[in-house]
């Protein structure tokens, strides 16, 4: 594993833990609830999402296949019809399954952590149109920058989602 990827990996599973510990509470109550007069997501929608795009960056992007999502049963098992890189109104709509969604976000992460363990410098160097915008970058840069910035951005937004319910919304 290069130096970076490594650097990746620890970013990546520092920021797992403070999403865990964010969505390890939740029960469908909350997860579901949509909060009156709010122009946002309940927190499950918000959870596929982020999940779904950690995915799709893992192992569409940067391994250059398919999404965990279309192997293994997971679109049923977590409730994902209808997968979309961007946060559609689409999303709102579908039922998702929580433990499902904690599964497959254990698994995602896994594929990500073994993506790492094998990428080169070169790997990390690859460049591509990114579908956001269709610019240049490297799947280095994709990862490190959008993909932490994904995550980190999304458990914040679920966690406010948590207090305006009046739980903890971060876990510290």
């Amino acid at each position: 594993m290069s130096q970076r990827a490594q650097l990746l990996k620890n970013q990546f599973e520092m920021a797992k833990t403070v999403f865990d510990l964010t969505v390890g509470d939740l029960t469908d109550e909350v997860a579901t609830r949509r909060i009156s007069g709010a122009n946002i997501n309940p927190i499950l929608p918000i959870y596929a999402h982020v999940v779904f795009g950690l995915d799709s960056m893992t192992n569409q992007v940067a391994a250059g296949g398919e999404p965990l999502l279309l192997s293994g049963n997971w679109a049923e098992r977590t409730g994902i019809a209808r997968p979309s890189f961007f946060q559609t109104p689409e999303w709102s709509e579908a039922q998702y399954r929580l433990d499902g969604l904690r599964q497959y976000s254990d698994a995602v992460f896994a594929s990500l952590n073994a993506y790492l363990d094998r990428a080169t410098d070169a790997d990390l160097d690859r460049e591509f149109s990114s579908p956001l915008g269709g610019q240049q970058t490297t799947v280095g840069r994709f990862l490190g920058g959008l993909g932490i910035v994904h995550l980190s951005a999304h458990s914040g937004e679920i966690a406010a989602l948590k207090g305006v319910q009046g739980l903890k919304g971060l876990p510290f």
